[in-house]
């Protein structure tokens, strides 16, 4: 689907409250965008961490530890910052 940078919000909400997946990645192309997003979802009620390449290695793990016991729903993330995430069960 193209959707138009406008919408783009508008359409991750949906996206993610219609599939309802267990857990789920988004790829944001700078740390700002990462920062926004995670700002916008979270008042919205969704349970989201942040991975971006400003973290220091210790807030790396406990945003992915988030994500592995469920006290997270959704990743916010550079693609750099994604490089070599190990979520274990989860299907690429």
């Amino acid at each position: 689907y193209s959707v138009t940078p406008r919408d783009r919000e508008p359409a991750i909400f949906n996206l993610l409250r219609m599939h309802e997946a267990q857990t789920s990645i988004v790829f944001c192309k700078t740390r700002a965008n990462v920062n926004h997003l995670l700002a916008r979802m979270s008042n919205r009620g969704f349970k989201c961490v942040a991975l971006s390449g400003e973290l220091s290695q210790q807030e790396r793990t406990h945003a992915l530890q988030a994500l592995r016991d469920g006290r997270a729903r959704v990743c916010i993330a550079t693609d750099v910052a994604a490089r070599g995430i190990d979520l274990p069960g989860w299907n690429w």
